[in-house]
Formats: structure tokens, sequence, C-alpha cells
């Protein structure tokens, strides 16, 4: 049986986040994959990036991402 996907905003996460103690806010942010059974770190050159229409390079981050809207804030791992 596959798991039904569940989506979280930004403002869930932010009052997640809130109910971490203090003692681990230095922690690495880490991520599980369930498909590899795996835990990665964010990526340390643009972990966070927000999607540009305008930008012509399309490696860059945010530039590619035609499936999300302009100004849609995203995660990279």
């Amino acid at each position: 049986m596959g798991h039904l996907a569940m989506s979280l905003t930004y403002r869930e996460l932010i009052e997640n986040l809130r109910h971490i103690p203090d003692e681990r806010l230095d922690d690495t942010v880490t991520v599980y994959v369930r498909g590899t059974a795996e835990f990665y770190p964010l990526a340390e050159d643009y972990p966070f990036a927000v999607v540009n229409k305008e930008f012509e390079d399309t490696n860059a981050p945010g530039s590619q991402e035609s499936a999300l809207d302009d100004g849609h804030a995203y995660l990279i791992i």
C-alpha cells in the first residue's frame, strides 16, 4: 500500500521548527528520503532558492522550475 502524500506549508514548517530545543538549532538541516531510505543534508551552496522566471541561466536555482509559480521558495537536497 502506498503512502498518501501530504504537503507542508512554510507557515507549518516554521511552527514545527519552534518546537526544536534551542541546543539542537545548530544541527545540520537533514532530510530523510523514503525512496532511498537515506538521510541527506541540504545542499551547502544553495540550500534555499526562490523561483525567478526572469533568469536566463537554466543552471541557476529557481530558474528551471517551470512547475512552480514565480516567487515560490523551495529547498534543495
